[in-house]
């Protein structure tokens, strides 16, 4: 049973969609909460509430939500690091929106048929798409489907599966799902964990959420080394690269690791597990699932049950490489969080994201982000954005 901290607020529908859209809303009873967290550290009430109050105002901006989810209130999980330097949520945000000043460049990273083309254009591995949904669209090709109708069509050809379907603009594999197969007997569509759903509640989900884009890829599949840990998914690595004076560089890097019956590994999904990596060498660490009071960390994989700490992600040298490349196409931005996969035949960009979660790195680590490293960098962001403002109003004046 889900501790009270982390009661979730479930619409019970009589038809449940076939695709996530939507997050579920969670609940923080803090009495209930805070109770736990004495019961789990130790501390007492006035210690527990005086360091919320005090990483509150520091400068991690840290949130009573925060706290709890990145288990800050455990001092033996943070023993490594000085707990001022971690970040919340917002702090996330504002940092990623400092550094990232470039405003007229989010919409490549937010629209992912922008990305794919944009990156593979520059001969990075991407992985192409097949089809584009949009509703009413003007032209018809081979891979754009204009109504419900092209969609069916595209959808029961047997000869485009395994497919990987996700939202042209949305986040957190939200409307993500991996499709094996479509049997035409049973009018079904089946999943890659062996479930099925019926084509047409599948196209009802998509014409009614996404009807301003939708796309289909071919579904990736894994290096054998990640599909023995893991199943036959992708596990992506998130890889934050930074622009320095040096130019890009690695400043942290997990690994998202799903498990049970989801096809995306995002770390919000219940099961799923998220693995601290060494930069160097690639190998897995610690892993941990559940975040703050229900965190655990275990040391296999609870489908395979094989060995994941210890273990190397393959092809490492590749995927870093892979995400400097990325970054230096990508200049534009100072900070980018990329999703890259281990293939057979090297590494592939799944995604790539301009305000990456920091806190997966730091609950993955026991660490904060604010060291000396980051700092520095944040402050050669600063002289680099106020020197583009600078042009662009020497630009504007001569106009």
């Amino acid at each position: 049973m889900a501790s009270p901290a982390r009661q979730l607020k479930d619409v019970e529908t009589a038809n449940p969609p076939s695709i996530v859209v939507a997050k579920p809303v969670s609940e923080t009873l803090v009495d209930n909460t805070l109770r736990m967290i004495a019961e789990q550290s130790g501390k007492g009430y006035y210690d527990i509430i005086r360091e919320i109050v005090a990483l509150g105002f520091g400068p991690g901006r840290v949130s009573f939500r925060d706290y709890v989810k990145l288990r800050l209130f455990d001092d033996q999980y943070y023993a490594a690091c000085d707990k001022k330097t971690v970040v919340g949520q917002r702090r996330n945000r504002d940092i990623s929106v400092a550094v990232n000043y470039r405003i007229d460049w989010y919409a490549m990273l937010e629209n992912k048929i922008a990305s794919i083309c944009y990156l593979g254009g520059f001969g990075l591995p991407v992985i192409p798409f097949e089809l584009v949904y949009g509703e009413n669209l003007e032209f018809k090709t081979p891979r754009v489907a204009r109504n419900a109708a092209e969609l069916r069509a595209f959808l029961t050809d047997v000869r485009n599966f395994p497919l990987f379907g996700k939202p042209v603009e949305a986040f957190q594999s939200l409307g993500s799902i991996a499709l094996r197969r479509y049997d035409a007997q049973s009018g079904q569509l089946q999943r890659t964990d062996g479930s099925t759903i019926a084509l047409d509640d599948f196209i009802t989900d998509i014409t009614t959420n996404y009807a301003q884009g939708y796309l289909f890829q071919k579904l990736a599949s894994p290096h054998p080394v990640m599909r023995d840990l893991c199943g036959d998914r992708l596990a992506t690595t998130r890889i934050v690269t930074i622009a320095t004076e040096a130019g890009p560089k690695v400043f942290r890097a997990s690994l998202k690791i799903p498990a049970g019956t989801n096809s995306a590994d995002n770390f919000w999904r219940t099961g799923n597990l998220l693995a601290q990596l060494d930069i160097a060498t690639g190998e897995i660490k610690r892993v941990i699932t559940g975040a703050g009071i229900d965190l655990l960390q275990v040391t296999h994989h609870p489908d395979t049950g094989k060995a994941l700490v210890g273990a190397t992600v393959p092809n490492w040298d590749r995927m870093l490489a892979t995400a400097l490349a990325g970054a230096r196409v990508m200049q534009h931005f100072s900070m980018i969080g990329w999703d890259v996969a281990a293939l057979d035949s090297g590494a592939v960009i799944v995604e790539m994201n301009e305000t990456p979660d920091l806190s997966l790195h730091q609950i993955a680590e026991g660490r904060g982000v604010l060291e000396p490293e980051f700092l520095a960098f944040m402050e050669y962001q600063e002289r680099q954005a106020k020197a583009h403002e600078r042009r662009m109003r020497a630009d504007i004046s001569k106009l």
